[in-house]
């Protein structure tokens, strides 16, 4: 027993000490000291005569030092709470699913639920997220994805050591928060409901296996690059075809790049534009229309999901065109529409026409052709900028004219009469080095003094093309002068015919 009291007036002692200096220092202080000293002395009194098991209160002595002798400050502290519940609802659209659902949640499906945490003081956060959704959620067509957001921000100021360090602040708040919740007050308490991302992923509905329903994103991502293609054996066919005015009622192929052209074939080609997809329609419209049926959506839907999935898993499909297709984007054999029209109709209806697919391949290697009139001199030039691997290669050709040639052939060009598909046709005439439609095997020309026949409004003269080749091979210059090829193409001429028979230069 005499050991115990003895403990109790030291602990006494201690305390008295302690309280007369702060007594001295900080009378408050002193006062909430004694307070707690006092306390402490008779809880161990009241132990000791009852014979209990007295517990230390100096952890609450330290804990009130702490806070009155350290120097503190106040800091604003925001917790945010997000919670997502998500629902699967089936209706027709996601408006009318929001609808029905905002009338009786009951209709929803419970999926999971997400809620993440945020403790923000000033510039410093954390967050922490409770929960997951499922990653295998699949749709059908009618299913739409509800997501209820709530969202909750309480905020207070709560008073923190002034030595703390800013990574220490958030975890020494949260504790403070968590034993007295009631420093926060409520600021903001927010419900709505919201599409949510997962609509984007994993629709699909039945037919041979599941086949995706694509979104607006989707469908242009994949319309990138991809062509509306028609094939035809022969020039007349295409002019015929074109001759309607329209692509309506044509069945094409869907094809996810632009297909190199065979021997013989003359493919008639239109880029996607997303907004052509209500003209393109699948070729079975019983199974799109029994399909939309069945699942309760949209024939196009239904149609534009079936395009697609074909598309990414054989790179075409077959469609037929259901409506008006504008066709100034038409090409044939990479040749715009109103330029093969122009040929068909000057060059490729004539008698002595040349064969179309070569005409088509060499006038899309022809960039521009520009013709300039010197009146002073009566001189005409032709600029002609030819494709060269990834660049341009720019040939020139000038004719002086007497002067009635010059003056009639001013009026054509004045007034507008001469055609692109005369200038292209004119340039492969030119350069039989470059373009093989005028040119035999050997590269020589089929027609002599091309340009000057054409300003005239002259039909060229035929080459007499009978002569030995092996003539024309040793007396290489001469000819290409007499023929009109310039001197700087003659080397040109020279490795063509060279190379055709096997030879290898030098």
């Amino acid at each position: 027993m005499s050991k115990w009291l003895a403990k109790i007036a030291l602990w006494s002692l201690v305390g008295f000490s302690i309280y007369v200096f702060t007594s001295i220092t900080n009378p408050l202080l002193a006062v909430g000291l004694g307070g707690y000293l006092a306390a402490d002395g008779i809880n161990r009194l009241r132990c000791f005569f009852q014979g209990k098991t007295h517990i230390s209160a100096s952890r609450k002595i330290m804990e009130f030092l702490s806070k009155k002798l350290v120097p503190r400050v106040g800091r604003e502290f925001t917790e945010t709470r997000a919670t997502t519940t998500r629902y699967v609802v089936r209706a027709s659209s996601f408006d009318e699913a929001k609808e029905l659902f905002e009338k009786d949640p009951s209709i929803g499906r419970f999926v999971g639920q997400q809620t993440i945490v945020t403790d923000s003081i000033g510039d410093q956060s954390k967050s922490e997220v409770l929960g997951e959704f499922p990653s295998d959620l699949e749709l059908e067509p009618c299913d739409y994805v509800i997501d209820v957001m709530e969202r909750k921000v309480l905020a207070g100021s709560v008073s923190v050591p002034r030595y703390m360090s800013a990574e220490e602040t958030l975890p020494y708040v949260r504790e403070e928060v968590e034993q007295k919740p009631k420093r926060l007050r409520e600021i903001e308490d927010v419900t709505d409901y919201v599409k949510s991302p997962a609509n984007a992923d994993g629709r699909y509905f039945e037919h041979e296996g599941k086949r995706r329903i694509y979104t607006q994103e989707e469908m242009q991502e994949m319309s990138k690059g991809a062509h509306l293609v028609m094939v035809f054996s022969s020039a007349l066919e295409v002019y015929d075809f074109l001759s309607n005015g329209t692509l309506e009622g044509a069945r094409m192929f869907l094809d996810s790049h632009l297909p190199e052209v065979q021997k013989g074939q003359y493919v008639l080609s239109l880029p996607l534009d997303p907004e052509m997809l209500p003209f393109v329609t699948y070729p079975d419209r019983e199974l799109t229309r029994t399909t939309a049926e069945k699942y309760g959506v949209s024939d196009s839907r239904i149609d534009d999901s079936l395009l697609f999935d074909a598309l990414k898993k054989y790179g075409q499909t077959p469609v037929e065109i259901d409506g008006h297709l504008d066709m100034s984007g038409v090409k044939i054999n990479g040749v715009d529409v109103s330029d093969f029209r122009q040929a068909m109709a000057g060059v490729g209806l004539r008698e002595d026409a040349p064969d179309m697919q070569e005409w088509l391949k060499d006038a899309e290697k022809i960039q521009s052709v520009n013709i300039d009139v010197d009146e002073k001199n009566r001189e005409v030039r032709m600029v002609t900028n030819i494709k060269k691997g990834n660049g341009t290669e720019q040939r020139i050709m000038t004719k002086v004219l007497e002067e009635q040639d010059f003056n009639l052939f001013k009026l054509r060009y004045q007034h507008g009469i001469i055609t692109s598909t005369e200038m292209r046709d004119l340039v492969m005439m030119c350069y039989p080095d470059k373009f093989s439609t005028y040119a035999d095997e050997y590269g020589r020309p089929k027609y002599k003094d091309c340009f000057g026949a054409f300003l005239r409004s002259e039909v060229p003269q035929k080459n007499d093309l009978s002569v030995n080749p092996e003539y024309h091979k040793t007396n290489r210059y001469n000819y290409a002068r007499n023929n009109g090829i310039e001197n700087s193409n003659k080397d040109a001429v020279q490795k063509r015919q060279e190379s055709r028979k096997g030879m290898k230069l030098s």
